[in-house]
C-alpha cells in the first residue's frame, strides 16, 4: 500500500526560532537568516520513507531558495513555486511544466504571456518581486500601499481579471500575491504526482498553514496544520476532523508529524 505525505515548509516544520528543550537543526537560510528544523521531525520522515512511503515538500519557495534548506531534509520530490515546478530528487519533471506552456517557455527562460504580465502590472503601480523564479512573480504592494485584502472588488479584482487573460491565476501567500500559471497550484502538482505514482486518495496526507495550501488540504484524506496557521486554514482542517497540534513551532511540528507518520 502507496502513502505520500505533503508538507507546506516554512512556518510549518522550518522556523526561525526554536524551544531548547527539543533538539533541533540549525540552517542559514537566504539572506544569512537562521533557521531551525526539530530532529524528531527529520527522524520521523526518515522512518515514513524507510517504509516505502513518499514524502513530498510542498512549498512557495523558489528552486534558489529551496536549495538553502535541501541539503538538510530527506524528501522524495519537492513541489516549487506553488505548483509551477515538480523535482524528484534533482530531476526536473518536464512533462508538468509543459503543462503550463500557454503561460511559460523554456526553463529558466523568464519568458512566456506570465512575463508579459508581470511587466503590465509594474506600469500600473504593481511593485514586484521575482528574483531567482522560474514560473511565478510576487506583487508586495500596489500604489505603494500595502494589499488590502477586504477590498475583493477593487484592485484585486482587476489585477485578477488581468491573471485571466494572461493565463495565469493569483495566490494568496500571507500578506502577498503571487501570480502562477492558471494549471499550476499546490493541489494540482500534488494530484498530478498521486495519479503518476498511482496512489489512492485514501492514502493521501498533508499539512499546510496558509491560504496557498488550502486547495491541497481540502483534497487530502488526513490533514493537520500548525497551531499558527490561518484562521480558513483552521476552520477547514476542523471540519475534515483533522490535527491541530497544542504547541506551536518545533514541538507543534513533532506532534503533526508524529501524528500523520503513523
Amino acid at each position: 500500500m502507496k502513502k505520500i505525505l505533503f508538507s507546506d515548509l516554512d512556518n510549518t516544520f522550518l522556523y526561525d526560532y526554536h524551544d531548547a528543550k527539543y533538539s533541533f537543526v540549525e540552517i542559514i537560510d537566504k539572506n544569512s537568516i537562521k533557521k531551525y528544523i526539530s530532529e524528531d521531525v527529520l527522524n520521523l520522515i526518515d522512518d515514513f520513507r524507510k517504509q516505502g512511503y513518499i514524502f513530498a515538500i510542498n512549498t512557495g519557495r523558489s528552486l534558489v531558495n529551496f536549495n538553502y534548506v535541501k541539503n538538510y531534509i530527506p524528501y522524495d520530490y519537492v513541489i516549487l513555486e506553488h505548483g509551477s515546478i515538480i523535482l524528484k530528487e534533482n530531476e526536473f519533471d518536464n512533462i508538468w511544466w509543459n503543462m503550463h506552456s500557454e503561460s511559460l517557455k523554456e526553463f529558466k527562460e523568464c519568458s512566456g504571456k506570465i512575463w508579459e504580465l508581470k511587466e503590465i502590472l509594474k506600469k500600473k503601480g504593481c511593485d514586484i518581486h521575482f528574483s531567482n523564479r522560474y514560473a511565478s512573480f510576487r506583487i508586495l504592494s500596489i500604489n505603494g500601499h500595502n494589499i488590502n485584502f477586504s477590498d475583493e472588488n477593487g484592485l484585486i479584482k482587476n489585477i485578477q481579471i488581468f491573471a485571466n487573460e494572461y493565463n495565469t491565476k493569483i495566490v494568496r501567500n500571507g500578506n502577498f500575491l503571487d501570480i502562477i500559471p492558471k494549471t499550476a497550484g499546490k493541489e494540482k502538482a500534488a494530484l498530478y504526482l498521486i495519479n503518476n505514482l498511482k496512489i489512492n486518495l485514501e492514502n493521501v496526507m498533508a499539512i499546510g498553514d496558509d491560504y496557498s495550501d488550502f486547495e491541497l488540504l481540502k483534497v487530502s484524506k488526513k490533514c493537520a496544520c500548525p497551531l499558527n496557521s490561518t484562521k480558513e486554514i483552521i476552520n477547514l482542517v476542523n471540519s475534515k476532523n483533522g490535527f491541530i497540534p497544542l504547541h506551536s513551532g518545533l514541538r507543534g511540528s513533532i506532534e503533526n508529524f508524529t501524528l500523520l507518520t503513523k
